[in-house]
């Protein structure tokens, strides 16, 4: 699942601020590989939701509805993973927003940040994972009261 969404055909910046529409497309066309620009773009986004997702462990993925936060670190990732490619094209800016994206998440992961609007998993609070198995007391080996 993609926390956002951009249709590579149709203009309009992916994030104001972020990455113009020219920009975008220049990241996604790699002439080399031959690869379809919105399958590189639609790769980028499901390489972020699954970052996301992995440090998101105690919430409730893929996320839906998606929560703004959610939305803007997504975007946050997917221009930086388009411009791995690139890494010596990558703007100070780009990097430094999916640093922060990236910290953040650390922080979630850890239980000292929420994320307003994602829904929380039961019993999410424990650092003791659950299988789902128990454990049954047995008795002494060696019989009788100590």
């Amino acid at each position: 699942m993609s926390y956002c969404t951009q249709n590579i055909n149709s203009a309009g910046d992916i994030a104001p601020n972020r990455i113009s529409f020219e920009q975008m497309n220049q990241l996604t066309n790699d002439e080399e590989s031959g690869s379809n620009p919105q399958a590189v773009l639609d790769a980028a986004n499901r390489d972020a939701a699954t970052e996301i997702d992995g440090y998101c462990k105690r919430y409730v993925t893929p996320f839906n509805p998606v929560p703004d936060r959610i939305k803007s670190l997504a975007v946050d990732i997917v221009v930086h993973n388009l411009y791995k490619k690139r890494p010596s094209n990558e703007p100070e800016a780009v990097r430094k927003h999916y640093e922060d994206a990236i910290a953040f998440l650390k922080l979630v992961s850890l239980g000292r940040a929420e994320i307003p609007g994602a829904v929380e998993k039961v019993n999410s609070n424990s650092s003791v994972p659950t299988t789902g198995g128990y454990v049954k007391q047995q008795d002494s080996v060696f019989g009788g009261n100590w």
